[in-house]
C-alpha cells in the first residue's frame, strides 16, 4: 500500500510539473494554476478518504481483538474455575504472569492507539486546514469564465510576453505549496506504516501470549491427569498392602494355633507314655502289696482324687487273666465255659468288692461331715489341712519342682532312647542283609569248589581206568 501511494504521489508530481511546463510554454496562467490546483485538491481529497478507511480498519481490527482477547480471558477463566484444588496450586503462578503480560500488552496497544488516534487527528486536521487554505485561494482569485479565458488565450498567444518574473513566482509558489503537501503526506504515510507495523507486531506477542497460555493450560491439565492416575494407583496399591497385611495376619494366627496344638498333642502324647510307664510299674507294684497295702492305697488316692477305677478294675482283670494262662498253659488248651464261668464269678467278686468300697467311703464322709472344724490353735483337722500343709511348705515344692524337671529331663531322654534304638535296629537290619548277602556269597562259591572238585575227581580216576588197562598204571 506505501509502495502505491508512492508511485501515486510520483505520478501526481510529475502530471504537475508537466502541467507547469505547459502552462509555462503556453503561458495560460490563469487556466494552469487552475487546473492545477483543482488536481491537487482531488489528489488531497483521495488522500484523506485514503487515510479514513484505513483509520476504520485498524479500529475494526482493535475491536476485533480486543473482543478475542475476552474470549480467551473467559475460555481461560472457566477451566481454572473447574479445576480441582491441586491443579490450581501449580497453575497460579503461569497464570498470573500471563495475565499481567496481557494486562501490560492491552495497556500498551490503548496508549498506541490513542496516540495514533491523536496523531490521525491532527494529521487530518492539518489537512483539512490545508483544503480549506487552498480552496479560499482559489476562490479568491476569482478565475472569469472559460469564453473569457479562451479569448484571454488567443490574444495573449501573440508576441506579446508576460513578464519571466511573474511566472517564476507562481510556480515557486506552486511547488512550495505542491511539496509542503507531499512532504505531510508522506509523513502521515509513515505514521500509518508504522502503525500497521506496531499493530502486528503487537499482534504476534498477543498470538505468542496466547499459545504460551494455552501450552500451560495443557500441562496443568496433563499434570492433573498424571496426579489422579498417581493417586488411583498409590489408592490400589495401598489396598493390596492391607489385604497382604491381613492375610500375614490370618497366616501368623495360625501358625501360633498350629505350634499350640502340636505342643498340646506333644504333651499329650508325653503324658500317655509317662503314664504308660507308670501304670507298669504301679501295676507290678500294686501286685506285689497284699490287700491291706492295696487297700491304704486306694483310700490315699481318693484323698487325693487322684484314683481311676477304670485303670484298677483292667489291671486286676489282666492279672487275672494273666494267672489264668500261666495256671493253663501247662495244659494246652483253654475251656471257654470255665473262662466265661470264672469271669462271672469274677464280677460278682469286683462288684460286691465294690459296695464294700462304697460303704467305707460313706463312712469316712459320714466322719468328716461330722469332724470338728477347728482343734486347739485354730488348725484345721482332716486331709485338707494335711494338705495344706503339705502343699504350702517350700521343700516340698521345690521337691515336686525338681521331680517334674527330672520329669522332663527322663521323657526327653527316653524320646531320643526311642529314636536311637530306632537308628540302631535300622542298622542292625542292614547289617542283618548284608551279611545274609555274603553268607549266600559264600555258600555259593563253596558249592561251585565242591563241584568242581567232584568234576577233578572224576577226571583223574577215569584216567587212571585207561592207564590200567594200557598197562601203565605204575608209578609213573
Amino acid at each position: 500500500m506505501a509502495r502505491k501511494t508512492r508511485k501515486r504521489k510520483k505520478s501526481h508530481h510529475a502530471n504537475t510539473a508537466a502541467a507547469r511546463r505547459d502552462a509555462t510554454k503556453y503561458k495560460p496562467n490563469g487556466v494552469a494554476c487552475a487546473e492545477v490546483d483543482r488536481h491537487g485538491v482531488k489528489q488531497a481529497e483521495s488522500e484523506r478518504a485514503e487515510f479514513v478507511d484505513r483509520e476504520s480498519r485498524n479500529s475494526d481490527a482493535l475491536d476485533a481483538e480486543s473482543l478475542n482477547a475476552e474470549s480467551i480471558r473467559s475460555d481461560f477463566a472457566e477451566p481454572s474455575s473447574e479445576s480441582s484444588p491441586s491443579s490450581e496450586s501449580s497453575e497460579s503462578f503461569a497464570i498470573e504472569d500471563v495475565w499481567d503480560s496481557l494486562d501490560s500488552l492491552e495497556c500498551e496497544l490503548a496508549e498506541h492507539v490513542d496516540a495514533e488516534n491523536q496523531d490521525d487527528a491532527a494529521s487530518s486536521e492539518q489537512v483539512d486546514c490545508e483544503l480549506t487554505e487552498t480552496a479560499a485561494e482559489v476562490c479568491e482569485r476569482q478565475w472569469p469564465p472559460e469564453s473569457q479565458f479562451e479569448s484571454e488565450v488567443e490574444t495573449e498567444c501573440q508576441p506579446a510576453e508576460l513578464p519571466e518574473t511573474d511566472l517564476e513566482g507562481e510556480s515557486e509558489v506552486a511547488g512550495q505549496s505542491e511539496v509542503a503537501t507531499s512532504v505531510q503526506s508522506q509523513a502521515i504515510l509513515h505514521a500509518i506504516d508504522g502503525n500497521q507495523a506496531l499493530l502486528r507486531q503487537l499482534l504476534a506477542d498477543f498470538a505468542d501470549l496466547q499459545s504460551q497460555v494455552v501450552d500451560a493450560a495443557g500441562a496443568s491439565r496433563e499434570a492433573v491427569s498424571r496426579d489422579d492416575d498417581d493417586r488411583i494407583e498409590l489408592g490400589d496399591h495401598e489396598n493390596a498392602i492391607t489385604l497382604l497385611r491381613e492375610e500375614i495376619t490370618a497366616l501368623e494366627d495360625e501358625l501360633s494355633e498350629l505350634k499350640r496344638q502340636n505342643s498340646d498333642l506333644a504333651a499329650k502324647v508325653a503324658n500317655a507314655n509317662v503314664r504308660k510307664s507308670t501304670s507298669d510299674t504301679s501295676s507290678d507294684f500294686t501286685e506285689a502289696l497284699s490287700w491291706e497295702e492295696r487297700k491304704q492305697l486306694i483310700l490315699r488316692q481318693m484323698e487325693e482324687d487322684c484314683f481311676d477305677a477304670e485303670t484298677f478294675l483292667t489291671q486286676t482283670v489282666q492279672s487275672r487273666l494273666n494267672d489264668a494262662g500261666e495256671d493253663d498253659e501247662p495244659e494246652g488248651k483253654v475251656d471257654p465255659v470255665a473262662f466265661v464261668e470264672e469271669l462271672t464269678a469274677e464280677i460278682t467278686r469286683l462288684q460286691q468288692q465294690n459296695e464294700r468300697f462304697e460303704k467305707e467311703i460313706g463312712e469316712l464322709n459320714h466322719l468328716l461331715e461330722n469332724r470338728p472344724q477347728a482343734a486347739a490353735g485354730g488348725m484345721a483337722i482332716g486331709a485338707a489341712a494335711i494338705a495344706e500343709m503339705v502343699d504350702a511348705d517350700e521343700l516340698i515344692q521345690e521337691e515336686r519342682q525338681r521331680l517334674q524337671t527330672l520329669q522332663t529331663q527322663w521323657e526327653e531322654k527316653f524320646r531320643q532312647a526311642e529314636i536311637e534304638a530306632s537308628l540302631e535296629r535300622a542298622k542292625l537290619s542292614r547289617e542283618r542283609q548284608e551279611v545274609a548277602t555274603k553268607i549266600a556269597d559264600l555258600d555259593e562259591q563253596l558249592d561251585r569248589l565242591r563241584r568242581e572238585a567232584a568234576q577233578n575227581q572224576g577226571g583223574e580216576g577215569h584216567s587212571r581206568k585207561w592207564l590200567a588197562k594200557l598197562g601203565l598204571a605204575g608209578d609213573d
